[in-house]
Parts: C-alpha cells; structure tokens; sequence
C-alpha cells in the first residue's frame, strides 16, 4: 500500500504532536514535515510535494487562504485540508471556492478525521462534501459554491 505523505503546520506544539501521534500510527500515512507558521508551510509543500497538507487556517506568517493562493497560482499538487478549532460561513465559503479539499473542526471525532483525510487521499471531494452534512461536528460550504475546477461541490 502507498504511504500519503502530509505536512501538518499548526501554531500550537500540541496540536502538532498529535497530529503527527495520530497519522504516524495509522497505516497508509508519513508525516514528512511539521511547521509552526505559514512561511515554513509553503516551502515544505513547494519543497517535499506531500499529498496532503492539514493546516490551521491562522497561521502566522501566511494565513492559510494566503497558502491556498499561492497553492492554486504555482499549481501545485498538494491538496490542502484546513484544520481549525471555528470557521465563518465566509471563511468556509471563501476557502471551499479557492480549492480546498476540505474544512475539518479540531473538535472531530479522530477517527472520522483519519476517515476523511483518506477519501481526501482517493480524490473523493465531492463525496466528501455530500458525505459532511450528516456528520454534526463538521461544518462545510453553502450549496451553490464552485471549486477552482468550476465543479459545483453542493
């Protein structure tokens, strides 16, 4: 089976560790760097080219939305997960138009979280974002919002 390999970046050392504690321990998954701040995030997604990226959407440096930007312009392959404690219906509607693969709450139980970053992994978006809505803990973009490949993602 083929290792997805992430890049983590989150402000708080905990929720890196445990992050890193949780992906490392499931099979299919290599944790390939973690960072602190948006700066170092986007040097390690242009850098390593990691499947996956779980960032928290206020990242100093770069915000996550300024990553997801620079993502989209360099095109990138990396899809990004944003992982964050709240989110604003503009936040989520902003970042679910600019490409992310998905917006997960801190909150999540761990295993829908593993779940979710593996269909993210099998390129499964829009099952993602009609699967979310019968999750409660999860809070996802309005009907009618497009991805950055203009797919309706309601």
């Amino acid at each position: 089976m083929r290792c997805t390999s992430v890049v983590i970046a989150d402000r708080h050392p905990v929720v890196l560790q445990g992050l890193t504690n949780v992906l490392t321990a499931e099979s299919g998954f290599k944790v390939v760097a973690c960072c602190s701040d948006g700066t170092d995030c986007i040097e390690a997604i242009r850098s390593l080219v990691p499947d996956i990226a779980v960032l928290e959407m206020s990242l100093p440096g770069l915000t996550g939305l300024e990553i997801l930007t620079i993502a989209n312009s360099e095109n990138l392959s990396t899809r990004l997960v944003f992982f964050t404690a709240s989110v604003e219906d503009r936040e989520l509607i902003v970042s679910a138009a600019a490409g992310a693969y998905a917006v997960i709450l801190k909150d999540v139980a761990l295993e829908i979280l593993v779940q979710s970053l593996r269909q993210v992994c099998l390129n499964l978006r829009e099952w993602l974002f009609r699967l979310v809505p019968m999750v409660p803990c999860w809070k996802w973009m309005v009907p009618g919002a497009y991805s950055r490949h203009g797919h309706s993602v309601s």
